[in-house]
């Protein structure tokens, strides 16, 4: 099937310079209409957050006025919507081998999503939303051209608040999942991409703020087919992960010392193979996280987790950790400079056990977009990643207060050479290669955002001659949120 998106021009190219002409008319309809520049003083993250950018400055009344009223039309009722459209182009990114003839992807994506509140009394929510994403290759020729996703409830759960008067909340259904730094729980279905983010779960969380501490402990199903608790509403077959997965997580967060946040948690998964690169696994996982601030401009967060279990019939043991140095300038641009080291140990052929560590529920683009796809060589997963030490310099910066400005080197080491010798990788290398990442986002108002990002890999010895072409990987997005 061949087809191409209404809204945009039939030339692939064509796409990208509609998407720059969209980005470059709204920076000029924001200059005429004469909206301030100056920076913001308000507090910034100390690092760049990869998460969309979906609400904005409000408008200017009356028309916040009249947006406000369609979007509660009834009390205890709201609603929105956004659609995003992406244009994304990836050469060399999966498997580093110019020569191979599916080595330039090139692709738009067009999603789309609807959601609503009910809230008829008080501490009471229902939550829906209804998501689709069709995607559109020009290259490679051995693609499908016409990708359309299921059309899935990415949201739908029950929230009760404050039961009885108590400190507990329970939500249940389909919900996302973002727990700590987002390390290890955050990306429920990394097959669909960005498309959702959903866990089928059942989360009780307990605010003692007496004592500055909050605990959650919930139990998830994530299936492989999307059709455990709530099927998709035009189900096309997909799979958004290659194993039936159980979970239990226990979290505990306490912020009872002074510019400090002490995290402790266990997370239990069990995998059942649903795809020929799923596995069979039980895996446990104990990690510590501690972030504090140091006068007022530095901060450091530090994350350790041990895992043990089983996993495809081997003894799992192995180790991870996160960790960030932080400071704030505290210039015109609010510019923060941050030193990253992340550690996922890896798989040592030369013994029976599996060292690798599970990254879990962190399936996503923390550091990068494009590296998720680079490790698709190692097991066949996109963004799994393990076998892993990170060193990574980054600055972020807001020229104005609806701008900002990210750019992130990273030098990129494999624990073990676990595939040394075979094709594609060295006998003895460990020095993956050097990456370089820049990102652009601009917040137009409170209806329109958009973002520019490119990346540069540079492989090192770790990959054999036969991979070591650089790669890059460049995007538009331009997101209209209702």
């Amino acid at each position: 099937m061949s087809t191409s998106a209404a809204c945009f021009p039939p030339r692939p190219w064509g796409r990208v310079a509609w998407c720059i002409f969209c980005l470059i008319f709204c920076l000029a309809l924001e200059a005429a209409q004469g909206q301030s520049s100056q920076p913001s003083t308000a507090p910034h993250p100390e690092g760049c957050d990869r998460r969309e950018l979906v609400d904005g400055p409000p408008p200017a009344a009356p028309l916040k006025d009249w947006v406000d009223q369609i979007k509660n039309p009834l009390p205890g009722f709201t609603w929105g919507a956004d659609l995003r459209l992406r244009e994304v182009y990836i050469n060399n990114a999966i498997n580093l081998d110019k020569h191979n003839p599916d080595h330039e992807i090139h692709w738009q994506r067009q999603r789309a999503r609807w959601w609503t509140t009910i809230a008829p009394v008080e501490d009471v929510e229902f939550n829906m939303r209804i998501a689709w994403e069709g995607k559109h290759f020009d290259k490679p020729k051995s693609f499908e051209n016409w990708q359309p996703t299921s059309t899935v409830f990415d949201l739908l759960n029950l929230k009760l608040s404050r039961i009885g008067g108590s400190p507990f909340t329970i939500q249940a259904g389909r919900q996302e999942l973002m727990l700590g730094d987002r390390w290890l729980v955050m990306d429920g279905t990394p097959l669909d991409g960005s498309s959702t983010l959903y866990f089928d779960a059942i989360r009780l969380i307990g605010d003692f703020e007496s004592i500055d501490t909050r605990f959650e402990l919930i139990y998830l199903e994530n299936d492989a087919e999307q059709k455990n608790w709530f099927r998709p509403l035009c189900d096309r077959d997909l799979y958004v992960v290659e194993q039936d997965e159980t979970g239990v997580i226990a979290w505990l967060t306490n912020t009872s010392l002074p510019r400090t946040q002490l995290d402790a948690y266990y997370i239990y998964k069990k995998g059942t193979q649903a795809t020929p690169r799923g596995y069979d696994a039980e895996i446990h996982t104990f990690g510590f996280m501690g972030e504090h601030g140091f006068a007022d401009r530095w901060k450091f967060r530090g994350n350790l987790a041990g895992q043990f279990g089983r996993k495809n019939d081997a003894t799992l043991c192995a180790l991870g950790s996160l960790n960030r140095l932080s400071y704030e300038l505290k210039d015109a641009w609010n510019s923060r400079l941050r030193l990253d080291y992340e550690y996922l140990s890896g798989d040592d052929p030369d013994t029976e056990t599996n060292e690798a560590f599970d990254i879990l529920w962190g399936r996503w683009p923390r550091f990068s977009e494009m590296y998720i796809y680079n490790n698709i060589g190692e097991g066949g997963r996109i963004g799994d990643m393990t076998n892993l030490h990170r060193i990574g310099f980054g600055w972020t910066g807001n020229p104005s207060k609806k701008m900002e400005l990210c750019a992130d080197y990273h030098l990129l080491f494999a624990d073990q050479n676990t595939y040394a010798g075979t094709s594609g990788f060295s006998n003895s290398g460990c020095f993956r290669g050097q990456l370089l990442t820049a990102l652009m986002k601009y917040q137009f108002n409170r209806f329109l955002s958009g973002h520019l990002v490119s990346e540069f890999f540079f492989p090192g010895d770790y990959y054999s001659n036969e991979r070591n072409d650089p790669a890059c990987f460049l995007r538009a997005e331009i997101m209209i949120t209702w």
